[in-house]
């Protein structure tokens, strides 16, 4: 339910596309406990439980992915330049005294992600390497 909320707040995915893909965990769970009790009259149903469980953590992952998109690493007031066109909006943050979070946000976004990424790509080769 909460990552339905929040992904309910994105602004790159339609209201068509949003509906649906917030119902989709839903129907699923309902499809899911359905093949429960459907397993009992045959056990061919209980690979339907298993579809019903992909298709919730697919719905799930989807929004989760989107969600951290549009927080992270969409251009946005928060992590603008200096230079830049939304200066305006960070002035205005900067009044409210918020002006720490935008250093913050800006700090991990330009230089610990790049690192954590390059560090969790460098992990799984050297574990590929020693599997092969």
């Amino acid at each position: 339910m909460f990552v339905g909320l929040i992904f309910s707040f994105s602004t790159t995915a339609s209201s068509f596309y949003k509906s649906v893909t917030i119902g989709m965990p839903y129907a699923f769970l309902i499809v899911d406990i359905l093949s429960w009790w459907l397993t009992k009259l045959s056990p061919m149903f209980a690979s339907l439980i298993m579809v019903a469980g992909v298709g919730i953590g697919a719905s799930f992952a989807f929004m989760w992915v989107v969600s951290l998109k549009e927080m992270w690493f969409i251009d946005n007031p928060w992590f603008c330049n200096p230079d830049s066109r939304c200066q305006r909006t960070l002035k205005f943050v900067t009044r409210l005294g918020l002006n720490t979070l935008a250093v913050i946000g800006r700090t991990i976004r330009l230089e610990f992600s790049p690192k954590l990424f390059s560090l969790i790509k460098n992990t799984f080769n050297w574990l590929y390497n020693k599997i092969k």
